[in-house]
């Protein structure tokens, strides 16, 4: 993009507060390309009213879609890292107390049916939980904590029968 006088327009970029520029259109997008500039760094330009966000201003959004390049940015960051299914599949984040307490209990009731008439109630309870906020997460570990309280109680029961 040029201005009036045919002149390449002069971006500016403020990285932490700290000002470079100018910088060519292409000159924004080949250092956001190459992760010198993100989505929460601030560009201006002569004619905006002021300092916007990198991924709020639709020339340079178009600029880095021509070229492929995808730019992370406020709106693409969740504070909550139980909304990252690859963290959760390592970490319990997101998952409710109860779930987690209820999943160890279900594990610990198959190897010591005694934990099994613990495991089924907090079970419930933290499937009710999940129930009444759907964006939480750990519904797998709750119900495993049901079923393996219920085969706790099994696994009880056989090991009272073969003792007579």
């Amino acid at each position: 993009m040029s201005d009036a006088t045919g002149k390449p327009t002069e971006w500016f970029v403020s990285v932490n507060g700290e000002q470079s520029g100018p910088l060519t259109l292409d000159e924004v997008v080949s250092e956001a390309a190459a992760g010198y500039f993100d989505g929460r760094d601030l560009v201006w330009r002569e004619g905006m009213a002021g300092w916007e966000p990198l991924t709020e201003v639709v020339e340079i959004l178009d600029a880095l879609d021509a070229r492929g390049v995808w730019v992370s940015g406020p709106r693409d960051e969740d504070p909550d890292p139980g909304h990252s299914a690859a963290l959760r599949a390592v970490l319990p984040v997101g998952r409710t107390g109860m779930s987690i307490i209820a999943g160890y209990l279900g594990l610990v009731s198959l190897l010591m049916p005694l934990a099994a008439p613990v495991a089924i109630p907090v079970s419930i309870l933290a499937i009710r939980e999940l129930k009444m906020n759907p964006e939480r997460h750990g519904m797998g570990r709750a119900v495993f904590g049901l079923i393996g309280g219920i085969l706790g109680i099994g696994i009880g029961i056989l090991i009272i029968a073969n003792m007579h």
